[in-house]
């Protein structure tokens, strides 16, 4: 199966997670096409000023690859720089948020999964 990016519109979420502003995302491939073993599968962008708030995974874990950009990750309470080619793991049970450093977009891949 191949899906063009022409077949990924461009979508908007206002505070995700309870975070500052809104965030744009492309949805890759869609839970039922992946059998329902993921929620979002997803590449994301986050301008500066947007964040995506601390959240707790408490039915999942949750993957963000960073693709461009710089951030501060918060997992559990605690701050850490990240900047493109880092990747995260939030483990089910866990918490984390990313807020955007400087004047360029955060942009990474999001995967759920149980």
């Amino acid at each position: 199966m191949i899906r063009y990016r022409s077949e990924m519109p461009t979508e908007y979420e206002d505070q995700p997670a309870g975070g500052i502003g809104r965030m744009s995302f492309h949805t890759l491939l869609k839970p039922e096409v992946l059998e329902g073993r993921t929620g979002m599968f997803a590449v994301i962008t986050l301008e500066p000023g947007n964040t995506v708030g601390e959240h707790l995974h408490d039915t999942d874990s949750e993957v963000f690859f960073l693709l461009e950009g710089q951030g501060v990750m918060i997992e559990d309470g605690k701050r850490s720089q990240v900047s493109a080619g880092d990747i995260e793991y939030c483990p089910k049970g866990h918490s984390h948020g990313l807020e955007p450093v400087g004047d360029k977009p955060v942009v990474f891949l999001a995967l759920q999964f149980k």
